[in-house]
C-alpha cells in the first residue's frame, strides 16, 4: 500500500489520460503547439512518473510559426489487440490517430480520421465487435458545445464508416461545457466520464447506459469540496489491478503554474464510480500499489547524445539548430525578426515544475556581434537574462515584455567572468532574474491553455553565425 499526497505532479500535464497494461501505467497529455508533441509517461504506482517517449516529433508545416494554444488538444490513449492507439484532436484541422506496437518505439505519423474544425477530445471504444469514437465540440470553431458526438470507424481507427456523426448526449441544460469524454465498460454497462461546468470550477460527470448509443443515466461523481481544491477537471478512470479496484487521475487549474495532476481513490457504489473522498477531491490518499522510484528530472547536464525528454520547442524548428554531445549541448544562433520572444520558434523550453522553484543555467557563449543568449521564463509575456556581444565585448543583457506591452532590451555591465544565469518562480505569477546583487522581477501571464515555461534561446536580429554551449541546467524547489 502506498500513501500519497496531492498533487502528484506540479507541472502542466493538461488533460491527462491513463491506461494500465499489465503492471504498467501509461499517461498522455495535451501538448498544444509544442514539439515534440504528446508526451508519453510511465508509472508503476500512479504517483511517480517518468517521460519515456513522445507520440510525434513533428507537426504540420503550418506549425513552423508559433500558434499558441492551437495544435494537439486533449488526446486519449488505448491498448487494443496488442496495439497502442493515441487519438489527437487538432481543433482547426480534425481528429487524428497514431499507433504503435511498442510504446517506447516509433509511432506512426498522424493519420487524419475525421476532417473539420471544431472537433475535440476524441476517445475510442470497442463494443460488440464494432469500433466507435466519442468526441466533443469547440464552440469557437463550430458554433456550439456542451454535446457529445459519435462516429463508427473500422477496428484500427483508420477510416470512418458512419456517414455522419450522431449526437449521443446533449448537456446544454444539465452539464454546460461538457467535454473530454473517456469511455469504459464496467459490469455490463458502458460509461462515459466527462468534465463539465468549465475548467476553473467544474465537476466530473459519469454517463451510464447499456450501449454507447445511450440513452444515458447521469451522476456527478466528483466536485469541489470545502478544502480549497478547485475544479476537478478532465481525467481518466484507471483499473489499478485485476481485482476490480480503480483510481481516477485528473487535472486542477492552477493559473500561471498550469494544470497540475491529482490522484483520487474510487469506490463503486451501485455501479457508479464515486471519486475522491465522498465525491470530493483529496489532499492525500492510500492506493493498493507498491511504491516505485521513477521521477521526472527537470535538471539537465546536457551531456547526452539525445536531447533530454523534458525539453520542447513552441513550434517546428530545423534539425541543425541543436547539436548534442557529451561535452554540452550546442545551440546555434538563429535570426529573430519578431521583436517578441513569445513568437520566436527557436526557444528550448521546459515546463515550470513547482510552486516555488529556482533554475540556474551554466552556458559557454561563442557569440558574434549583436548576438545574445537569453535564459528566462515566458508565457504570453516574459523576463529573460543573458549575454550579448557588443563591439566585440560581452555584456549582460535583459529582455522584458509585459502583457500587451512592448519588448524592452537593456544592456548592463560588461562581463568580466562568466557567472551562472539565475531565474526564480513563485506561485502564481512572480518571476525574477538575477544579475549579481541586482534582482529584476515581473508578474507574468501564461500562454493560452498552457502554463509558464523556462526558456533558453540564442539569436540575432539579422544574420547569425555564432553559437553557445549549454553546460548544465539545475532546477531546485522550496516547499
Amino acid at each position: 500500500m502506498l500513501i500519497y499526497e496531492n498533487p502528484i505532479l506540479e507541472a502542466d500535464y493538461s488533460d491527462p489520460d491513463v491506461i494500465r497494461v499489465g503492471e504498467d501505467f501509461y499517461m498522455v497529455s495535451s501538448s498544444f503547439n509544442y514539439v515534440p508533441s504528446i508526451p508519453i509517461m510511465h508509472s508503476k504506482d500512479l504517483v511517480h512518473w517518468e517521460i519515456i517517449n513522445y507520440v510525434s516529433f513533428s507537426l504540420m508545416p503550418s506549425f513552423k510559426k508559433v500558434r499558441s494554444g492551437e495544435g494537439v488538444w486533449a488526446p486519449s490513449i488505448r491498448y487494443h489487440n496488442g496495439t497502442f492507439y493515441v487519438m489527437a484532436p487538432f481543433p482547426d484541422e480534425g481528429l487524428y490517430v497514431s499507433s504503435s506496437d511498442d510504446i517506447y518505439g516509433k509511432w506512426s505519423d498522424f493519420s487524419l480520421l475525421l476532417e473539420g474544425k471544431g472537433f475535440e477530445d476524441p476517445c475510442p471504444i470497442w463494443e460488440n465487435g464494432r469500433t466507435y469514437v466519442v468526441f466533443a465540440f469547440v464552440k469557437s470553431r463550430i458554433g456550439f458545445n456542451s454535446k457529445l458526438g459519435l462516429i463508427e470507424t473500422d477496428e484500427r481507427l483508420s477510416k470512418v464508416i458512419s456517414s455522419e456523426y450522431k449526437i449521443i448526449y446533449d448537456g446544454t441544460k444539465d452539464d454546460p461545457t461538457i467535454e473530454g469524454p473517456k469511455c469504459y465498460h464496467h459490469l455490463g454497462k458502458t460509461f462515459i466520464l466527462c468534465p463539465a461546468g468549465g475548467v476553473e470550477h467544474g465537476y466530473q460527470v459519469a454517463l451510464r447506459a447499456d450501449s454507447i448509443f445511450g440513452p444515458f443515466e447521469r451522476k456527478v461523481i466528483l466536485s469541489e469540496g470545502n478544502n480549497g481544491i478547485n475544479g476537478p477537471h478532465q481525467g481518466a478512470l484507471i483499473d489499478i489491478n485485476d481485482n476490480d479496484e480503480y483510481a481516477f487521475i485528473h487535472f486542477r487549474d492552477q493559473k500561471e503554474l498550469g494544470r497540475i495532476t491529482y490522484l483520487e481513490n474510487v469506490v463503486f457504489e451501485d455501479n457508479w464510480p464515486i471519486c475522491g473522498k465522498d465525491g470530493k477531491p483529496q489532499k492525500d490518499g492510500l492506493i493498493n500499489l507498491e511504491e516505485c522510484e521513477l521521477n521526472i528530472d527537470y535538471s539537465s547536464s546536457f551531456s547526452s547524445l539525445k536531447l533530454d525528454k523534458i525539453f520542447q520547442t513552441p513550434a517546428l524548428v530545423d534539425d541543425k539548430w541543436l547539436e548534442c554531445s557529451t561535452s554540452g549541448l550546442r545551440m546555434n544562433c538563429r535570426v529573430n525578426s519578431f521583436n517578441n520572444l513569445s513568437l520566436f520558434p527557436y526557444v528550448l523550453a521546459e515546463k515550470i515544475s513547482g510552486y516555488k522553484m529556482q533554475a540556474t543555467l551554466e552556458v559557454e557563449p561563442h557569440l558574434k556581434e549583436n548576438e545574445r543568449v537569453l535564459f528566462g521564463i515566458f508565457g504570453c509575456d516574459y523576463i529573460f537574462i543573458g549575454y550579448k556581444m557588443v563591439n566585440n565585448e560581452l555584456y549582460y543583457v535583459t529582455s522584458l515584455k509585459p502583457k500587451d506591452g512592448i519588448e524592452e532590451e537593456r544592456i548592463f555591465k560588461k562581463v568580466n567572468y562568466l557567472e551562472p544565469l539565475y531565474v526564480t518562480y513563485e506561485y502564481p505569477d512572480s518571476c525574477s532574474i538575477i544579475i549579481g546583487p541586482l534582482v529584476i522581477s515581473s508578474c507574468l501571464h501564461k500562454e493560452h491553455w498552457t502554463g509558464l515555461h523556462i526558456g533558453i534561446t540564442c539569436f540575432n536580429n539579422v544574420q547569425s553565425d555564432g553559437y553557445v554551449v549549454l553546460k548544465s541546467l539545475k532546477v531546485t524547489y522550496d516547499k
